[in-house]
């Protein structure tokens, strides 16, 4: 939803998926996504229950800076190795209190329609990530759409 949000639609994606760890081995426990965005951003997602290091959270490098976001949600921008100050965006409510507001019939309609939206979107993008997974080739996300 966020690199939707910050790229744009998404034109086709590629995946693989596997159970690396074999400690549950009816379960794929890595994966990775590539996501080929209309804009011309080229995305990677990658996940894992069985990552033992590294950085976790999100990651967003660009050829001049990168975004960085860990588990507590604090967002970081880093340029030429320091760390720069995030100008924060107008406040827009998040997560739950979304979805209160949505239930509760305050949530703007703009608002909600792209929300809907941008929950289609990662509906299909997962189908296409898992169709291509399957058949080992990139999957056009128009595709994926006409047939759903």
């Amino acid at each position: 939803h966020i690199l939707r949000w910050l790229f744009g639609p998404v034109k086709r994606v590629w995946a693989t998926h596997r159970n690396l760890s074999h400690q549950y081995p009816s379960a794929d426990d890595f994966g990775v996504i590539h996501l080929d965005f209309a804009s011309g951003v080229f995305g990677t997602v990658e996940g894992s229950w069985v990552q033992t290091g590294g950085p976790k959270g999100l990651q967003i490098c660009g050829s001049e800076a990168a975004l960085s976001a860990d588990k507590a949600q604090e967002y970081r921008v880093h340029r030429n190795g320091a760390t720069v100050p995030l100008t924060p965006a107008d406040a827009r409510p998040m997560e739950i209190d979304r979805l209160v507001a949505a239930i509760c019939g305050t949530l703007d309609r703009d608002e909600q329609r792209a929300d809907l939206s941008a929950a289609l979107d990662a509906a299909r993008i997962m189908a296409a990530a898992l169709a291509s997974a399957r058949d080992g080739r990139w999957i056009d996300l128009a595709a994926v759409a006409a047939a759903h």
